[in-house]
């Protein structure tokens, strides 16, 4: 098994990550407009714009479409319509990292749980722009158990996901979760919350109240809310441990955030057995509220490998359902980078021996075909393995 370097292709040669490799893009015989229809009669006007790995076309309207080719096949791909293309949105971020937050969320199935990947590239990109703080952790966890970033407990809380009934499903944000407190519902953080805001997310409320205790002792905090999601700063003192305990209540909560006031901060967002097709049912107002909240930079979407089938080739179905997701959350967040990454190898036991199936190929290809009918960018894992 080789170790993965997730973004080793925005390394340059001395190891750090060069923003100049954003900027790749690459050429294709099908070019998607915004609606992901496929531009008919495209004509190549220009063989060289800027640089010489840019081609430009247009169609029969006038509208001009930039591709750029990349130097290998393994860079991110972007399929951005706009002569920057689609990651323009986070690399202007990076650029102004040490002035401002750079956010990013990470959206996975279990592959990315107990902050897997997540923690590796959230190190990597705090090392090189600066930044701390583990992002955004939610009420409670089914792998606090083993994340190593970050230590994590918590008591009497009714936890609500996907499988929740049609009225609780209502209240769930982009995690997929949301929780309510019982009777002196308790959770702990502990770790070196050294230069870090932290700030509670939670839902409509008027004055609920809970206590917060740090090294600094404890006070009482009462929450007021208009919004479906609202932010409230709990602490910007240096401390090693945060306890937070609540009344009962019927108030929706989501997490806390950690975060320092500048630099890279990542939010990883797991959920165990996810396609990420149930993105597409958390509530506009809940979406729209959490975009104000959580102004994300870039959006990282790393699922598949729970839908892929040996028996299947087709996945068409599955492509269209994660096409109707970007879609939808390019609504709230219109000016964001997005990367569908694709899955990484996986191996079937096949005449004796365990090989990687043909269908993975046909997956790759869906999962490419999310990006290029959505206008976003695509990482191909696999090749990158």
């Amino acid at each position: 098994m080789s170790k993965i370097d997730f973004f080793s292709d925005l390394k340059n040669s001395d190891g750090l990550v060069d923003t100049n490799i954003f900027t790749t893009r690459i050429d294709t015989s099908i070019i998607y407009n915004e609606e992901g229809l496929e531009v008919e009669n495209l004509k190549q006007v220009a063989q060289d714009y800027q640089k010489a790995d840019v081609k430009v076309y247009t169609d029969t309207s006038g509208k001009k479409y930039f591709v750029r080719i990349p130097s290998d096949s393994i860079s991110i791909v972007d399929f951005g319509l706009t002569e920057n293309g689609n990651l323009s949105y986070f690399i202007n971020a990076l650029k102004t990292a040490s002035q401002k937050k750079v956010r990013i969320a990470h959206f996975g199935d279990s592959m990315i749980e107990g902050d897997l990947i997540s923690n590796d590239l959230r190190n990597l990109l705090q090392k090189r722009f600066g930044g701390s703080g583990v992002g955004f952790m939610p009420i409670t966890s089914i792998t606090a158990g083993f994340r190593n970033s970050i230590t994590h407990s918590f008591s009497n809380w009714n936890t609500l996901n996907y499988s929740s009934g049609a009225l609780q499903k209502s209240l769930l944000g982009p995690s997929g979760f949301a929780f309510l407190a019982d009777v002196n519902a308790k959770v702990n953080y502990r770790n070196n919350f050294k230069n870090q805001e932290t700030y509670l997310l939670f839902g409509k409320t008027i004055k609920d109240s809970l206590t917060v205790t740090t090294d600094n002792g404890t006070k009482k905090i009462v929450l007021e809310g208009v919004l479906d999601i609202n932010k409230f700063k709990l602490n910007d003192n240096p401390t090693t441990s945060l306890k937070l305990t609540f009344n009962a209540s019927k108030t929706p909560y989501y997490g806390i955030s950690l975060e320092s006031p500048t630099g890279v901060i990542l939010d990883n967002y797991s959920y165990r057995g996810s396609a990420g097709i149930k993105l597409r049912e958390v509530k506009q107002s809940i979406y729209s509220a959490y975009a104000q909240q959580m102004p994300y930079d870039l959006i990282v979407l790393e699922y598949g490998l729970n839908v892929m089938s040996i028996k299947q080739t087709d996945y068409t179905n599955y492509q269209q359902q994660m096409i109707n997701v970007v879609k939808y959350i390019k609504q709230f967040y219109p000016k964001t980078s997005i990367l569908v990454v694709g899955v990484g190898d996986r191996a079937f036991y096949q005449n004796g021996t365990w090989q990687t199936s043909k269908v993975l190929l046909n997956f790759i290809d869906a999962q490419r075909g999310i990006a290029q009918k959505t206008n976003v960018c695509y990482w191909d894992l696999f090749n990158n393995m």
